[in-house]
């Protein structure tokens, strides 16, 4: 249906500007959405009823008005109600966040939405004052009162649709969830489309089925798009996934401890909430393609079909450039970004796009596909026992030499669970690491150590075959852009921070500083559509990105300067020493003279006490609080195990305390902050 947003005739933008909101008030006491008769027939919405109103880009839940004012096929909302004054009545959510650029009020908006009735009328507390028979007091109390005449709606309206939901973090999960729902529907099913985060469990009971596609973020835990939802599970509202026919893709890394951990939890909750899986969960690798091909041939069948399959009458559109098909980039400029004497190695590396056609959005990733050291090869083929020039052919590759194939297609460096275990068959210090109970003393034994290292103290004499079975495919590291297109057309710009440590050097950041200048370097872009500015350019931002973190936050700021936006913007930064640290210096500060940018930074190494980021937030409190109730956007970019664990806990602190709230309403606060997508983070 078409959704439209705006005012209803006595809103009007001298009430309040006059300050007659009681007036205001009075006449229009709460938010609604006004739905013709024959759509409210059509999907058996009452008056009054709770209706979800559902859009790519987010979730309103309103009491329905049945009229004839609003064409059939159409909804309207007045935009008047957000989710300070009750959970989820912010229609802006579900449309944009865009205002008129003169008087600053909300834009007149529209979107394509689904509707679905997901409660009965909403009681609020009774005015005891009001004189109310008790027969009628307990009615309404019941919602015995609203209940309409039963109806039985024509089958094919009744039939309960299937859930495609998706949690991601990078963009992979929520990629494979579009395919996926384009492939059900194809096959005639009615299938609705949603982020974890913009459904509860209560609005899944019914569902045709539930299909998951779940990664994983940090130590096992859901990504910042299927936090809530996680956390519904967990309480009363999981009894509605009882009988619930479901089934679950996992992505994740297996050089990682917690191998595809949200998604498994995920699957085992359901089953414990009484779910029925529709088949095995599958566990997928970086290189997912074939795995997902797999998974989605044996759903299909599983979930029945409603029509014969529908022919595809013209090819889906083919981004340029892709992970599978990158871009073959020059790289024009490799600066240090560090000072002399650093003890860091933090790098401006510039690509040349020129005739490529290549685009992004500030807030993007670009995929970058590394090349495995020389000496690095050279050094595990001698640990080998192989001959380099040994033709070897790898899955969707023509034949190539061995030292090819380990330069460029192969996970050289990373250590993984398997190939540890197939050491140990004949190494007793190794088997006894492996025991559970000595995991900490493995994980201290393997810090700094690559696959080289593990070999050298655990000889192995393995036939090519096997080591080609226990090598990984190399996969693309994703870096997050720091330039905005509209300042360079031409090229595109990263912040790397070089890793070294002793005589390993980390894969990609180590081609990038050393090696890529005299080749062509593999690109392709990452959309990262939860990291994005506001539409509206006159929203403030409020920015965190010590360390490279502050990539993408250089990528914003000149993005708005390039759009002339009138918005304030705001940015903590921190790092070891300002003298050698403080990456972008001149530009930032050039900024801050221009007032384009306030600025705050914190150098933790320059005072006897360490001084971060958070710790500049809560001296500034007051003042973040006034933008946060400004409509501020709050973004974080960097570390996720601590600094976005501590910015997250700072940003509670000053809500509660400037706020005038207690710790559970602050977290309220910053919870519909992040589903008002005004809280995004980028950490990893």
């Amino acid at each position: 249906m078409v959704l439209n947003t705006g005012r209803v005739q006595h809103q009007w933008h001298t009430l309040t500007k006059t300050g007659k909101v009681p007036a205001l008030n009075k006449l229009e006491p709460g938010p609604f959405v006004e739905i013709h008769h024959d759509d409210a027939a059509r999907l058996g919405i009452a008056e009054k009823d709770q209706v979800a109103i559902r859009s790519r880009r987010g979730q309103a839940v309103l009491p329905a008005r049945i009229s004839d004012r609003v064409m059939p096929g159409n909804c309207f909302a007045p935009f008047h109600w957000n989710d300070l004054i009750g959970e989820q009545l912010a229609i802006n959510a579900v449309t944009c966040d865009a205002v008129d650029p003169l008087s600053l009020q909300p834009a007149f908006k529209h979107c394509a939405v689904t509707l679905e009735r997901v409660a009965g009328e909403r009681i609020e507390a009774l005015d005891l004052n009001t004189a109310i028979p008790p027969t009628a007091a307990l009615s309404r109390l019941l919602g015995l009162d609203t209940l309409p005449a039963p109806v039985l709606p024509d089958a094919a309206l009744a039939a309960p649709r299937h859930q495609v939901l998706w949690a991601s973090q990078t963009g992979n999960g929520e990629l494979l969830a579009e395919r996926c729902a384009e492939r059900l529907r194809g096959a005639g099913l009615d299938v609705q489309l949603s982020c974890m985060d913009a459904v509860s469990p209560r609005q899944l009971q019914g569902a045709a089925s539930v299909v998951l596609i779940a990664s994983t973020f940090g130590d096992g835990d859901a990504p910042d798009s299927a936090a809530a939802f996680w956390h519904a599970l967990q309480g009363e509202q999981g009894a509605h996934c009882a009988e619930l026919r479901y089934a679950v893709l996992a992505l994740g890394d297996s050089s990682y401890d917690q191998f595809c951990g949200f998604g498994r939890k995920l699957d085992q909750r359901l089953a414990e909430l009484g779910g029925r899986r529709l088949l095995q969960r599958v566990d997928c690798e970086p290189d997912f393609d074939d795995a997902f091909a797999a998974w989605l041939d044996a759903l299909l069948p599983t979930l029945g079909s409603a029509a014969a399959p529908q022919p595809v009458t013209e090819p889906a559109p083919v981004a340029a450039y892709s992970k599978q098909q990158p871009w073959a980039a020059t790289l024009l400029e490799n600066r240090l970004l560090n000072g002399p004497g650093a003890s860091k190695e933090t790098r401006q590396l510039v690509f040349d796009l020129s005739g490529s056609g290549f685009t992004y959005a500030a807030g993007d990733a670009l995929g970058v596909w590394p090349r495995n050291c020389p000496q690095l090869v050279d050094e595990l083929l001698a640990l080998m026992q192989l001959d380099g020039q040994t033709m070897v052919e790898l899955k969707g590759q023509p034949a190539m030499p061995l030292t090819e194939a380990l330069q460029a297609h192969l996970e050289i460096a990373k250590v993984t669970a398997q190939q540890l275990q197939a050491f140990a068959s004949n190494a007793p210090d190794l088997q006894r690491l492996l025991q559970p109970e000595c995991k900490a003393e493995l994980q201290d034994w393997l810090w700094g150590r690559q696959l080289v290292d593990v070999l050298r103290a655990f000889p192995q004499q393995l036939p090519l075959a096997s080591w080609l079975a226990l090598l990984k495919p190399l996969q693309p590291r994703l870096y997050s852009i720091s330039s905005s297109l509209l300042a360079h057309p031409e090229q595109v710009h990263l912040t790397v921070s070089t890793v070294r440590y002793g005589a390993r050097k980390g894969v990609c950041s180590s081609f990038l500083a050393d090696r890529a200048q005299a080749l062509k370097v593999a690109i392709f872009l990452q959309v990262s559509k939860h990291f994005r500015l506001p539409e509206d350019d006159s929203v403030p931002v409020i920015m965190v990105g010590p360390g490279t973190g502050i990539a993408p936050f250089r990528a914003f700021l000149e993005e708005r300067e390039a759009r002339g936006a009138k918005g304030a913007n705001w940015l903590f930064f921190g790092e070891q020493y300002a003298a050698t640290d403080f990456y972008y210096q001149e530009q930032l500060q050039a900024w801050q003279a221009a007032g384009h940018l306030r600025l705050d930074t914190a150098f933790s190494r320059d005072q006897a006490e360490k001084v971060y980021v958070q710790q500049r937030m809560l001296e500034q409190g007051a003042q973040l609080w006034q933008w946060l109730e400004a409509g501020a956007y709050f973004f974080v970019c960097g570390d996720a195990q601590r600094m976005a664990r501590d910015v997250d806990a700072a940003l509670r602190a000053i809500v509660a305390e400037h706020g005038g709230m207690d710790a559970a309403a602050a977290g309220a606060y910053v919870e519909a902050l992040g589903k008002a997508r005004r809280y995004r983070r980028d950490v990893y």
